[in-house]
């Protein structure tokens, strides 16, 4: 689940500022694909996420030739502090 997160995040910064049309309408653009993962590099997992923390994805863009992304992906876990 933390790869998927990492993954949507960055196939949101695609569509915002690469996508070949302007408006990303599911209807306009059903059947075409922005991207397709072809690798997952150095993936770490440190420790378990329990349910009261909160994730965060950081992804960066790298590299970009042509068609092909680069990104630089990272997990952040927070603790929820209840106050009293």
């Amino acid at each position: 689940m933390l790869q998927e997160l990492c993954t949507q995040s960055a196939a949101t910064l695609i569509t915002k500022y690469y996508a070949p049309v302007e408006i990303c309408d599911s209807e306009q653009t059903k059947g075409h694909a922005l991207g397709v993962i072809s690798k997952v590099a150095n993936s770490k997992y440190m420790r378990i996420v329990k349910p009261e923390r909160e994730v965060f994805a950081e992804v960066d863009l790298i590299e970009r030739l042509g068609p092909l992304f680069k990104f630089r992906q990272r997990c952040c876990v927070m603790v929820l502090l209840k106050r009293s």
